[in-house]
């Protein structure tokens, strides 16, 4: 039980850390509607997803499988950004880049720790959860297919003749591409993480 607390935790921390910081980056900009919608905040309540945020991470976590979720989408409004084609890019991006952050500061404080603390100490523990689940939540949420962050990169080159039929294309069936994705795309997926994780030291 412990253990099963220790992961849904972990997984809320960092979905409060990524929306907080979509509504940061938005505000940053000049709008001020995830600030308005309460979302400005660090308060993990205001961004919760029953679905996404409280049952799929705990039954994960119950049955032992890799905590993942999702919290409530942000509000903003594209037009009060100062950044203009820029501006959706940054926002989207400021929220898996946030748990690629958290996730090499966790590692780093975890190895430095290391040194005085054995490893089942909760803290410990906490910590190596929480790192392997920002790296999942920064990696999975960069690839550019709708409704994911990284697919206002893509959005936003939209209106390029080449770019244009692809860019349409995947905002139209976005959602049965990142289903495709994920199914059949398994194995790079979990090749990618493991290098990423590797690359902290944890594997």
């Amino acid at each position: 039980m412990l253990l099963i607390a220790i992961r849904f935790g972990a997984v809320i921390l960092a979905l409060t850390f990524h929306e907080f910081m979509h509504a940061f980056a938005a505000y940053l900009q000049g709008d001020k509607t995830a600030q308005y919608a309460g979302r400005l905040t660090l308060n993990p309540l205001v961004h919760i997803d029953p679905m996404g945020t409280i049952f799929l991470p705990l039954m994960l976590s119950i049955a032992g499988l890799p905590a993942f979720g999702w919290a409530k989408p942000v509000p903003y409004n594209p037009y009060n950004l100062r950044n203009g084609r820029l501006g959706p890019v940054l926002v989207g991006l400021a929220g898996p880049f946030t748990n690629l952050s958290l996730f090499f500061i966790s590692a780093g404080l975890y190895h430095v720790l290391l040194a005085t603390m054995p490893q089942d100490n909760l803290l410990m523990v906490f910590l190596y959860v929480f790192t392997l689940v920002n790296g999942a939540l920064g990696l999975f949420n960069i690839v550019p297919i709708p409704p994911l962050d990284g697919s206002k990169v893509l959005m936003a080159f939209a209106d390029h003749p080449k770019i244009r039929p692809i860019a349409l294309f995947v905002e139209k069936n976005g959602f049965f591409i990142l289903l495709a994705y994920i199914f059949l795309n398994t194995p790079g997926l979990n090749w990618a993480y493991a290098k990423l994780v590797s690359m902290v030291g944890l594997i």
